[in-house]
């Protein structure tokens, strides 16, 4: 392994991609001749056949699907550990598209966009929802980064970090009979039909807010499930119908709702937040940059 050529794991991760040694001699401009001689050398060294031919084509060997998996990763390690370049965000010009889960979004995407006008102006960013196509999204890099509560059940493939929390509170219009209260118990939420707002990979199978209720002996009358918060908003000004909300998301409303944090008796569900991306950005610095942002807009958003 000390006379390994590093060279041929870059051929390896383009064989195992396009499964044609005609593509990976067009994709690495070179010749077919000399791919295959690489992947005689690689079958060699892995002690496997890594590609086998069935057919008109070629498959891969099961060593070869975890090498496909395994690949990319240490690659951008390996390309991490030689290349060394100053990040200089001024100069970035890269598209870029984070996904979120709703409630974050609500209160992150403002601050950190004016983070980005004055640190990185020429970044063009999307911001999408977390959806259940996100993971896959993340791991082809169409996605670069994603957040969401944490934590989330994922593969050994994705980074999972733990940068902020968040706590719950009720919130109702301001004409409501609970406006005024100073801390929401359970007997007020008995007394009142609820809204749940619905983000996906969070509450969308069990909303956390009646778990946690059950456990006191409270059954919530919900009137309404959506995954539109806007419809929420506007049904709330129009009813007595109550909504548990995250605080941060609840701090951006106006002053037409009123924002209610529970009492002590109330054991609320776990709000940490969580940046998600994949294993093979781990060195990258764009994404490293990125990481440091959004961390920092949280905590001064907590903050402040």
């Amino acid at each position: 392994m000390n006379k390994v050529d590093l060279n041929l794991l870059f051929t390896l991760r383009v064989l195992l991609k396009e499964k044609s040694t005609t593509i990976a001699a067009d994709k690495l401009n070179t010749s077919q001749s000399a791919v295959s001689r690489s992947l005689i050398k690689l079958r060699e060294l892995m002690s496997d056949e890594l590609l086998v031919r069935k057919g008109q084509q070629l498959e891969l060997t099961v060593r070869g699907e975890e090498l496909a998996a395994e690949l990319p990763a240490m690659m951008e390690q390996l390309s991490g550990l030689f290349n060394r370049e100053t990040f200089d965000p001024l100069l970035c010009r890269e598209k870029i598209t984070i996904a979120m889960n709703a409630s974050i979004a609500e209160w992150v995407v403002p601050p950190f966009l004016h983070y980005l006008s004055t640190t990185a102006p020429s970044i063009m960013l999307t911001i999408d929802d977390w959806g259940n196509s996100t993971p896959e999204q993340l791991l082809k890099g169409d996605v670069r980064l994603g957040l969401n509560y944490f934590p989330l059940e994922l593969p050994k493939s994705f980074i999972q970090r733990r940068i902020g929390e968040d706590s719950f509170v009720l919130v109702c219009s301001k004409t409501h009979p609970l406006s005024q209260e100073k801390f929401i118990t359970l007997e007020h939420i008995r007394q009142y039909s609820s809204a749940v707002h619905i983000m996906k990979d969070w509450n969308d199978e069990a909303p956390k807010a009646e778990a946690e209720l059950q456990k006191h002996g409270v059954d919530l009358n919900v009137q309404i499930r959506s995954r539109h918060l806007s419809i929420i908003l506007r049904i709330l000004l129009e009813s007595d119908l109550i909504l548990f909300s995250a605080r941060r998301a609840a701090e951006q409303l106006d002053s037409r709702y009123a924002v209610i944090p529970f009492a002590e008796e109330v054991i609320q569900p776990k709000g940490d937040i969580g940046l998600f991306y994949a294993n093979r950005y781990c060195s990258d610095p764009l994404t490293k940059w990125l990481e440091h942002a959004i961390k920092k807009v949280i905590i001064e958003n907590n903050e402040s």
